[in-house]
């Protein structure tokens, strides 16, 4: 069976086991993934710890069971980013949220263990961004479920025709077939898939084929590239999206974060801070020790922001997307300005 390993809310890695499958060996397999000791590994299936010497029967772990990887503070947080190395190709794979774009690189060959998938001389591209080797993914803002797209060359050609193209050209016109592109769809709480399309036709052709895949309504569906919404009038080859193009599907059924009458029970651990996007004022209810980030992801939740990239200022200070809330004198009533740059 596949035991699913989830760490902070994401599955990290599947392993592959049986029920006389030790704990101890559980372990091991995720040290050898991870690169954590055993020692620094505590796991745990529905609140309760697990032994090293016992096996997965005696804790009655079923087929597709997951357990919960809890970690020391020394060890970074480990996100699962999705690598898109062909329409049919999408794999899940674990690392630290500051790796170098290089181990990624790595992870990604070992991975794959191809010849003829050469990821060395490939280009990792990431919102538009060609990665570099040298940085970190957190320099990107690569969060977890990041999807992460491998862009390889063309091979040459080793094949010609064997008579002139201009000798069979007409008898070429009529056998090609139609002309079709791939294109990836991310989601900001799904996997990613990929639809075959036909570029001349407008692209709300496809609602049919999303909601299969997603059940997300054709009339609640929104697709964002280079964080703007796309007219869904208009066609792939109008809107310059080509072969590979990865596009942001978002559902407008989303709930939006304005004020209600209904009031939710109080805690004291939460405050109500107001973020000014151009000439409104959003209302949050937050938890006090949230970071800068995980507001940042709460409010490309809303309409008025989309997905797009934002940056949050509190008394004309910029705030770091590493940082908490509180370090910056932010409390209940305060008022924070968004911003949405255009690259």
């Amino acid at each position: 069976m596949q035991l699913r390993i989830i760490h902070r809310g994401s599955e990290l890695l599947s392993l592959p086991v049986d029920g006389g499958t030790s704990v101890l060996q559980v372990k091991t397999a995720i040290a050898r993934t991870l690169g954590v000791s055993p020692e620094d590994q505590i796991l745990t299936s529905r609140g309760v710890y697990l032994e090293d010497l016992r096996s997965l029967d005696d804790y009655e772990i079923v087929e597709s069971g997951a357990l919960e990887l809890h970690l020391p503070l020394k060890y970074r947080k480990f996100i699962s980013i999705r690598v898109v190395i062909s329409a049919e190709e999408v794999y899940s794979i674990p690392i630290r949220s500051n790796a170098t774009v290089a181990e990624l690189r790595a992870e990604i060959a070992n991975r794959i263990g191809r010849q003829n998938c050469d990821v060395s001389n490939a280009f990792l591209i990431y919102a538009h961004w060609v990665l570099d080797d040298l940085r970190r993914l957190d320099d990107y803002e690569i969060v977890d479920n990041a999807c992460v797209t491998v862009a390889r060359t063309l091979e040459p050609e080793k094949q010609t025709l064997a008579e002139p193209y201009d000798y069979c050209e007409d008898f070429l016109e009529e056998a090609r077939p139609p002309r079709l592109i791939n294109v990836h769809f991310l989601r900001e709480d799904g996997d990613p898939f990929t639809l075959t399309l036909d570029p001349s036709k407008p692209l709300k052709s496809i609602a049919k084929g999303v909601e299969e895949k997603t059940s997300i309504p054709g009339e609640h569906q929104t697709f964002i590239m280079a964080g703007r919404k796309v007219n869904v009038e208009q066609t792939p080859d109008a809107l310059n999206i080509s072969e590979g193009e990865s596009l942001y599907l978002s559902d407008s059924r989303v709930r939006v974060m304005t004020p209600t009458n209904k009031r939710r029970p109080v805690n004291r651990n939460e405050m109500v801070v107001h973020f000014d996007v151009d000439k409104t004022r959003i209302p949050m209810r937050i938890p006090g020790d949230w970071t800068v980030k995980e507001v940042q992801q709460e409010l490309q939740q809303h309409p008025m922001v989309c997905g797009r990239k934002i940056d949050l200022y509190h008394k004309n200070n910029r705030l770091e997307s590493r940082r908490y809330l509180t370090e910056y004198g932010i409390s209940d009533g305060s008022v924070v300005q968004v911003t949405l740059p255009y690259l």
